[in-house]
């Protein structure tokens, strides 16, 4: 009896101090692999941004070839996303696009199902290299869970998770030096040169609001939204189509009290969810250069530690001219308008 007493408590104790050594590793994990690639930043970019292209080097792709795809959202760029549901070698999961910067990176959460739950983020970047390649960068880091810890002490995820990063980056690369570079560099000349100092060719309009910056960052990206706000009254907006990814078209079409429609297209260069948008005229689908640009917008959502809202609007235009005849046009009393009314439409969903 005292014998199996003390296997009791020597295997209670061990388990104890097991429990304890389990929970001294670090509390965050970061893996990540590198390799220099002839394509430009741009090119590689597109690979995983649109991430149907992306399975094309996924090296998980190949673990289980019968593996089940989910596409969701837009087609490239944040909000796009895909769920796998595979084998037990690659389980169950989805990855989400939520952050980008076009031709330099694109950040995913990382949410998976099984083999056990567990949340955190892939980061790919681009950054070019003196002697013209490109040093693309494939990392993953999160928080360190219990169950994470206990089974880094039985597997070297790093090792494991390395690998696959290894061998998805060398398909990348054959993928990629084989290939036309035909993807757009996101780093276009400008339409003309610019002679008069940023201070003189800005407007901009501040306000602070006690809407989230959820809701005023679906005010901009909802088109049944964006079409019930966008255009000072009475003026209004008939339609309009948004795209949601660097590249993607953004226009609208208002329409003036004597019915008369003026149609403006440009692009999307820049979406953080909840944060940032920023579009232009600059250029036109397909990255066409315009040819009579006016204006880039860089809208801002600030959450302030008062619980209010900043919200920002950056105008940057050309020319002197071009901000001196968008504000003699009413900007401030026209973009402060709409806000009000974004402001008055949103407290309402």
């Amino acid at each position: 009896m005292t014998t199996t007493i003390l296997i009791i408590l020597t295997v209670a104790v061990a388990l104890v101090l097991l429990l304890l050594f389990i929970n001294t590793r670090p509390p965050t994990f970061r893996y990540a692999r590198s390799l220099a690639i002839n394509a430009t930043p741009a090119f590689l970019f597109d690979q995983i941004n649109d991430l149907k292209k992306f399975q094309a080097w996924n090296p998980w792709a190949t673990v289980d070839p019968s593996c089940v795809l989910t596409y969701a959202g837009p087609p490239a760029g944040p909000g796009s996303s895909y769920s796998w549901s595979g084998n037990n070698k690659v389980g169950q999961g989805t990855m989400t696009i939520v952050e980008t910067q076009p031709g330099a990176l694109v950040r995913a959460r990382m949410d998976f199902e099984k083999p056990f739950k567990n949340t955190c983020h892939a980061d790919f970047t681009f950054t070019p290299n003196p002697d013209g390649t490109t040093l693309a960068i494939w990392s993953m880091y999160g928080d360190n869970t219990f169950m994470a810890k206990a089974m880094n002490l039985i597997i070297n995820c790093d090792n494991m998770c390395g690998k696959e990063f290894e061998k998805g980056l060398l398909t990348l690369k054959k993928l990629s030096e084989s290939a036309p570079q035909s993807s757009p560099s996101i780093i276009m000349p400008l339409p003309a040169p610019i002679s008069s100092p940023l201070s003189e060719r800005e407007l901009i309009l501040v306000r602070e609001t006690d809407l989230p910056a959820a809701k005023l960052y679906a005010a901009w990206t909802q088109p049944d939204l964006l079409v019930q706000w966008f255009t000072p009254s009475p003026w209004s907006t008939v339609s309009c189509e948004l795209e949601l990814r660097p590249g993607g078209i953004f226009k609208t079409t208002m329409r003036s009290p004597e019915g008369e429609e003026f149609p403006n297209t440009g692009i999307y260069l820049e979406l953080i969810p909840d944060q940032k948008l920023v579009f232009t005229d600059a250029y036109l689908p397909g990255w066409e250069p315009n040819p009579n640009p006016f204006f880039t917008a860089i809208i801002t959502f600030e959450t302030l530690p008062s619980g209010l809202t900043r919200y920002t609007a950056r105008v940057l235009h050309w020319t002197k001219e071009n901000a001196e005849n968008h504000s003699t046009m009413g900007f401030h009393e026209g973009w402060g308008k709409a806000f009000d009314q974004l402001t008055g439409l949103m407290k309402t969903h």
